[in-house]
């Protein structure tokens, strides 16, 4: 890994190759994208839409930076938080290997 940078670091770049590290803000269940904020010790739910759209397009900003290839980095806090996040990476890693 040669840089870490934010969203607003990333605006306008096309980069070879990204790694998305996902954090627990921007979770999927049964009833569609859940956003987030984690404050003091606790997670809550983010109740302005202008904050959720805010929240969605930073993942959309680093979701788009790729030409070549991407790596999604879902931490194990997540999957033990979210079961359908396990899911999805087990699914989905056998895409990784060739």
């Amino acid at each position: 890994m040669e840089d870490v940078v934010t969203e607003f670091d990333v605006q306008g770049l096309e980069l070879d190759w990204v790694c998305v590290t996902w954090d627990a803000d921007f979770r999927y269940s049964k009833t569609g994208w859940q956003h987030r904020s984690f404050v003091g010790d606790r997670w809550n739910m983010v109740k302005k839409e202008e904050r959720k759209v805010y929240l969605k397009n930073a993942y959309r900003v680093l979701l788009t930076r790729a030409r070549q290839g991407m790596v999604i980095v879902v931490p194990e806090g997540i999957r033990m938080i979210q079961p359908e996040v396990r899911y999805f990476t087990i699914r989905h890693s056998n895409t990784l290997n060739p």
